[in-house]
């Protein structure tokens, strides 16, 4: 897990300022618009996740493969784990933004 957390610390910086972008162009929909918003956040950010893994890929881990091949983390794995902690985190950042609007 740890070795997961390396890799996202990578590129959690560029996915955070997506997430927040995207959420932002939307209004900050927290309510009953935000089941609207959803749907066609996750697409966009699939898409936005995507590039960027594939210009991490080819760019800036090529000599890093070896080093999560070696732990036994695939690729599939580690880009899969690494969209489940951004949109783990983009959910916290809304719950908590939620949490303080209703006070």
């Amino acid at each position: 897990m740890t070795a997961i957390l390396y890799f996202y610390r990578s590129i959690g910086l560029f996915t955070g300022i997506i997430s927040l972008a995207l959420w932002a162009l939307a209004d900050l929909p927290l309510d009953k618009n935000f089941h609207v918003f959803l749907p066609r956040y996750l697409i966009i950010k699939l898409i936005t996740d995507y590039i960027i893994l594939r210009y991490m890929r080819k760019y800036r881990m090529a000599s890093q493969r070896y080093f999560y091949h070696n732990l036994g983390i695939s690729e599939t794995r580690l880009y899969l784990t690494a969209f489940g902690l951004d949109i783990l985190i983009f959910f916290l950042l809304v719950a908590v933004v939620k949490m303080y609007t209703q006070l």
